[in-house]
């Protein structure tokens, strides 16, 4: 993660891989040792966010404690400021509340979090809002679908930005993913029936399309109306 700390040598970022290589705690420790070194505003969004409870605060809040930084952060219900330096992180949604993207417009670095669910339209929004000179835009994620906007930009067939950081890591790359409990999650996960499933979860591998199906594995026949008149859906996704 060392190239991150040169912030304004990569305008886009991406951490992407499988469960268990600390991407998020990784950038937040980069994010909260940047706002000590000078004052930087930080926004940390997410596609989907119902309350700040959703958000990644609680990683940051954590790693203060964890760093013993306490007595230099200022933690509110819904910020976090450096008390010397006047660095902020604020959290946003971005699909409940789209206004809520202006609060991007003059911020040093947006984290997006779970980017391989960031749609096409939050992503048009995002890259040209986050413009201040020397701004950066970083997503983490797990990949999911090859096509998923985030993963396209990054790694799609034009390939991604001149100067975009690209950095896959996976448990592999993290020494203390061994001193967890995942070990024993993973060895299951390796050595069961579903390879495919087990590379994707702790890989980065793409799901194959029947996985990442609603219902994989049901066929859905003709079915006829004998004259009903009503129609009911049943919905599984939610």
């Amino acid at each position: 993660m060392k190239p991150l700390f040169e912030r304004s040598a990569h305008q886009f970022a991406a951490l992407l891989g499988g469960r268990g290589g600390a991407k998020s705690t990784a950038v937040g420790i980069v994010l909260l040792l940047l706002s000590r070194a000078g004052q930087i505003r930080v926004v940390c969004a997410r596609q989907f966010q119902a309350s700040i409870a959703a958000s990644v605060k609680q990683l940051l809040d954590d790693w203060v404690g964890r760093l013993g930084l306490g007595d230099e952060f200022r933690s509110t219900e819904t910020a976090i400021e450096h008390r010397a330096t006047g660095s902020g992180f604020i959290f946003i949604g971005l699909d409940r509340n789209p206004a809520s993207v202006k609060a991007l417009e003059g911020c040093d670095i947006a984290w997006v979090e779970e980017a391989h669910v960031v749609t096409r339209r939050s992503l048009d929004t995002l890259i040209p809002t986050v413009r201040r000179p020397g701004s950066a835009l970083w997503f983490t994620y797990n990949p999911e679908l090859s096509d998923d906007p985030v993963d396209a930009f990054f790694r799609g067939e034009e390939g991604p930005p001149p100067g975009s950081l690209i950095v896959e890591t996976n448990y592999d790359s993290n020494p203390w993913f061994f001193a967890t409990s995942l070990p024993a999650v993973l060895g299951r996960d390796m050595t069961g029936h579903d390879r495919n499933r087990a590379e994707h979860i702790w890989m980065g591998a793409h799901a194959h399309l029947a996985e990442a199906a609603i219902l994989p594995g049901v066929e859905v026949g003709d079915v006829e109306s004998a004259g009903w008149n009503e129609v009911v859906g049943l919905d599984f996704s939610g």
